[in-house]
Formats: structure tokens, C-alpha cells, sequence
């Protein structure tokens, strides 16, 4: 397996932020969804201090290291499955923290996770700023005019999809905090 060394800013930022809302938000009676487990390492952010994570990791050597890694944790479950798929086959969902961090952008688990989830934190992060700063891409797909600027991303990403995504489901959604690089953004909403 190919060992990935996060020393970059933009994963600092990410974990940075992350810890911030798990010093807030998270407590004792926190059950976590992580959609995309990677290495481990925010999962062994939320273990410290949440009742219950699920980690969905997809690729199977990965699934592998993170059942030795966490052998010893009671309160973290590993599930070697793609996280769109699992969520498509769930009913209920008893998570008030749902995280989402792909390789790209987690719009289709985002709409999954609002769906299912009564009330809660949804953090999303999205690699798309990377098409913006590198390649120049606009993004067309949250309406017009195009994104074109990595300082509107995570804002335009709140305001033009997951905010009206969670109104349709008749749900409040709040931004409450967002991170942003060249690379990635993370935003951090409130679901109600």
C-alpha cells in the first residue's frame, strides 16, 4: 500500500479546522458518520471524544490498515464499503455528525446525509478549489454565474447547494465556519 504523508498546508488547515469543531461541537453523546476514512487520522480525532464513529472506507487495503489501527478503540466501526452506496442502502440514521471528505466533491452523499439526518453537523470538503487555482475551470455546476474565485468557493458552495439542498428537504442549514486553499475547502454547517 502507498504510504501518504499529509505535511502539506492545506491538510493542516483541514485537521486544524476539524479539531476546532470537535472542541465545540463534540462530546460524549456524539455519534459520527465518516463517509471517507482514508488513514485514519480525522477518525482518531473524533474517537477521542465521541460516543460512537462509523468510518466507510472503500479501498480495501486502506479498510485493512484502519482495523489494525483501531483494533483497540470500542467506539469506532469500520465498514470496507463506498460510502454513496452504503448510505443508498440505509433506512434509518441515528448520526449527528456527518463528515465528508472525498478526493473531488461529496455532493451525492451531502444530499444523502441531509436526508437522513434529523439535526446535526455536516462537514464537507471539497477538492474542486484545486480545478479553480490549477486549471482555471469554472465551476458551472452550483448555477450562474460560474465560480470562478477561491475566495467565493466555500461560500457560493453553502449558498448555491447544500443551503437550498436542505430547504427542499424542509431543514434550516447554517454555515458556520469554512476553511479555504488553493487545494481544498472545508465548511462546517449546522443542520436543523
Amino acid at each position: 500500500m502507498k504510504k501518504v504523508i499529509f505535511n502539506n498546508s492545506y491538510e493542516k488547515g483541514k485537521r486544524s479546522i476539524t479539531q476546532w469543531f470537535i472542541n465545540e461541537y463534540v462530546d460524549e453523546t456524539s455519534k459520527v458518520f465518516e463517509g471517507f476514512a482514508g488513514a485514519g487520522i480525522i477518525t482518531s480525532m473524533y474517537a477521542q471524544k465521541a460516543k460512537m464513529v462509523l468510518a466507510i472506507e472503500k479501498d480495501k487495503e486502506r479498510h485493512s490498515a484502519l482495523e489494525k489501527k483501531f483494533q483497540d478503540f470500542e467506539n469506532v466501526q469500520l465498514v470496507n464499503a463506498d460510502s454513496l452506496d452504503y448510505l443508498k442502502s440505509i433506512n434509518s440514521f441515528d448520526f449527528n455528525v456527518v463528515d465528508l471528505d472525498p478526493w473531488g466533491n461529496a455532493n451525492k452523499q451531502t444530499e444523502l446525509a441531509l436526508k437522513l439526518m434529523e439535526e446535526g453537523y455536516l462537514l464537507i470538503t471539497s477538492g474542486e478549489p484545486y480545478a479553480i487555482s490549477r486549471f482555471k475551470i469554472k465551476i458551472k455546476k452550483y448555477g450562474k454565474p460560474p465560480i470562478i474565485s477561491l475566495e467565493d468557493f466555500p461560500e457560493q458552495l453553502f449558498t448555491r447547494f447544500v443551503q437550498p439542498t436542505a430547504e427542499k428537504l424542509g431543514k434550516k442549514a447554517r454555515l458556520i465556519k469554512h476553511f479555504n486553499s488553493p487545494k481544498i475547502c472545508r465548511i462546517i454547517v449546522e443542520v436543523n
